[in-house]
């Protein structure tokens, strides 16, 4: 009976320090980090900005104020890899007033990149905006050839930043377009910085080129992703 008792006794310690030894625990499948959603690209989504826009003619620096709002449309049916939105873009004077439609835009995505339709010389390209983990592709690169001019855009992370707009404050992803036309010498055609948030979209846009620059903050948004 008494050795019963002891092999009982023995048993249950046995199990306790089991239960509190790391070895003996189900270890826990590692958790993959979430991929961060730097533009929330579902239907009836929106972003307001405060655009200012300089443009140059000669010696002259013009200066433009509006309101421009991009709101996600619909999707655009494609037999590509890429899945399309169009954004309408409307401007305004000031976010109370009455907005016009002035323009549209392509924004799309796959597995690993975001894109946007641009125009060059009449010619549709889609462009790498930003990767979607932009800390996983830090550089990425795209040439095309357009009337026998070599177009090439190279982006690049410029790292995470902590900006502050009308909005309010916001931790973004920063990534940087050179967009360049490359003949007989190499000229400069633009750059594009995005300041992207996670679950939140576009904060800030600048757009350059050698004849005006454009800076768009945002003001207001609503998205859901």
């Amino acid at each position: 009976m008494n050795k019963k008792i002891t092999l009982i006794l023995l048993v249950s310690m046995l199990l306790i320090l089991c239960l509190f030894s790391p070895g003996c625990r189900k270890a826990k499948p590692p958790t993959t980090p979430k991929e961060p959603n730097l533009f929330p690209l579902v239907v009836n989504n929106w972003w307001m900005f405060s655009v200012e826009k300089h443009t140059v003619a000669g010696t002259v620096d013009s200066v433009s104020e509006y309101f421009e709002k991009w709101l996600v449309s619909h999707a655009v049916e494609d037999t590509s890899s890429i899945e399309w939105f169009v954004l309408e873009k409307y401007r305004s004077a000031s976010p109370e007033s009455a907005e016009v439609l002035v323009d549209s835009a392509y924004y799309g995505r796959d597995s690993l990149f975001i894109y946007t339709r641009a125009s060059f010389m009449g010619v549709n390209l889609d462009v790498i905006a930003s990767p979607k983990n932009p800390k996983e592709i830090p550089t990425w690169s795209q040439d095309t050839t357009i009337m026998g001019l070599l177009i090439r855009i190279n982006g690049s992370y410029v790292g995470d930043t902590q900006i502050t707009v009308p909005a309010g404050e916001f931790q973004t992803s920063n990534v940087m377009l050179n967009v360049d036309a490359i003949g007989r010498d190499t000229v400069n055609v633009a750059k594009v910085f995005y300041w992207l948030g996670d679950n939140v979209g576009p904060v800030m846009v600048i757009y350059k080129t050698s004849t005006d620059s454009t800076v768009m903050k945002l003001y207001q948004y609503q998205v859901q992703d």
